[in-house]
């Protein structure tokens, strides 16, 4: 049983980094699950969904930030509010207003995918949320991305989903995701100083769609056993 908690530990990982230091100014310690929905919905719900970018921004860091606490984080209450699709959406430019300046809409794509991130290291029900989204293909997308915080999140949030068990772990595989991870680990690994925390958690990734009984379609994995 030790050994199977600890396989579970190392399969999914919420990132918290700065987040725990950064507190929202919603307070939701020990208050009950309802009035705890109610007060995230009202501060950051509305705003997301609004046409003005730097609000749409502030939204989604608020729920980046609620998501990375420490202890008990709200992922049930947030998934609750309906804002899942939303997130998935804003993980795209083609759901941020389209005025836009490129340096926001990346700062929006990078919070909605920590959002994410987060929701999808939760519990198997939670994970599928995002899943359902259709989130899988535009993180795979992201991969690409010339903005390395936001393929370092992507990366991470595939890992999340991958881990959670052979089933996701398969879809994700299915989606093509296993060539874009490598792509992403040989243009690192090839840089005269490379982002180790990325390179980390890309390996960490492919580990995750490597891993698990049933075990994958070699067809699937075996370019990274051949990958040098």
């Amino acid at each position: 049983m030790r050994k199977t908690r600890r396989d579970d530990l190392l399969s999914k990982r919420r990132n918290l980094n700065e987040a725990t230091a950064e507190s929202p100014n919603v307070s939701l310690e020990d208050e009950p699950r309802a009035a705890t929905t109610t007060r995230i919905g009202e501060k950051y719900k509305e705003p997301l969904y609004s046409n003005d970018s730097h609000a749409i921004f502030d939204a989604c860091q608020g729920f980046r930030k609620i998501l990375s606490k420490e202890r008990h984080p709200p992922i049930q209450q947030v998934i609750e509010l309906g804002v899942v699709d939303r997130l998935v959406e804003l993980l795209s430019s083609k759901g941020i207003p389209p005025e836009t300046p490129i340096e926001l809409a990346e700062k929006i794509i990078f919070e909605a995918a920590w959002a994410l991130t987060n929701i999808a290291s939760g519990a198997t029900e939670q994970t599928l949320t995002v899943v359902h989204a259709n989130a899988v293909p535009i993180f795979i997308d992201l991969l690409t991305s010339l903005n390395k915080e936001i393929r370092e999140q992507a990366i991470w949030a595939l890992g999340n989903i991958s881990g959670d068990g052979p089933q996701l772990r398969d879809y994700v595989l299915q989606c093509n995701a296993m060539s874009n991870l490598l792509s992403v680990i040989y243009e690192e690994a090839s840089l005269p100083n490379p982002n180790l925390p990325l390179l980390r958690n890309a390996v960490w990734t492919v580990s995750n769609l490597c891993r698990g009984k049933p075990f994958p379609s070699w067809n699937q994995v075996n370019p990274c056993l051949l990958f040098n």
